[in-house]
């Protein structure tokens, strides 16, 4: 049996949102680079209605209830439409790379970073990316996944010289990149965001 686009869309972004809840709903992550120039570093925190953004979607239902259908696998063909062509178009360039967009935590060692990132109009405050994909993040320092774009679409990229990432659950916390060499720069981010360092001690963070 032949499966349709939409269907194949449907299994994509269901399978999808488990990976989304684990790697970003479910954690938080702060991310530094000595690029930054309008923000010393970002947090990053997503939310069940950040979701939709990422699909390219159209749906009648609220974002909250688009991704609990999603999660629960209730979703149906006729929750969601796609009513273009050039829609059509963006959202198979999506669900090729969502996969591997929604483990983009898992990846950071090989990504790079862009501040005031932009794209077909929309505006991002940061953006990471590899050679796959491009995943923008909101303009607030504490930002949420917004857009996903298919292929490596940053302009000025820097690099990421530290990344931490945090555990809502059982707040514990991971440095998985650290870069940095100027103890009075760790220590300003320490100080602001102390819930990312707490179990450290001075060695591991140096």
């Amino acid at each position: 049996m032949i499966t349709t686009f939409k269907e194949r869309v449907k299994n994509t972004i269901i399978d999808c949102s488990k990976i989304y809840y684990k790697n970003f709903i479910k954690k938080e992550f702060l991310i530094y680079s000595k690029s930054f120039t309008n923000a010393s570093f970002y947090t990053i925190t997503a939310k069940k209605d950040n979701y939709l953004h990422l699909t390219g979607l159209n749906t009648r239902l609220s974002p909250n209830m688009f991704f609990d259908k999603c999660f629960s696998g209730t979703l149906q063909e006729n929750d969601f439409e796609i009513n273009s062509k050039q829609q059509k178009g963006s959202v198979r360039r999506k669900i090729k790379i969502l996969s591997e967009a929604m483990n983009m935590p898992l990846l950071i060692n090989d990504m790079q970073i862009e501040e005031n990132f932009e794209k077909n109009n929309i505006l991002c405050s940061i953006a990471t990316a590899n050679t796959s994909f491009t995943l923008g993040f909101t303009l607030l320092k504490n930002s949420k996944p917004k857009t996903l774009l298919k292929g490596f679409q940053l302009t000025n990229p820097g690099e990421i010289d530290l990344f931490v990432q945090h555990d809502k659950e059982t707040n514990e916390n991971k440095i998985i990149i650290n870069k940095i060499e100027l103890h009075s720069i760790f220590d300003e981010i320490k100080l602001q965001v102390p819930h990312y360092f707490n179990e450290f001690n001075e060695t591991d963070i140096r």
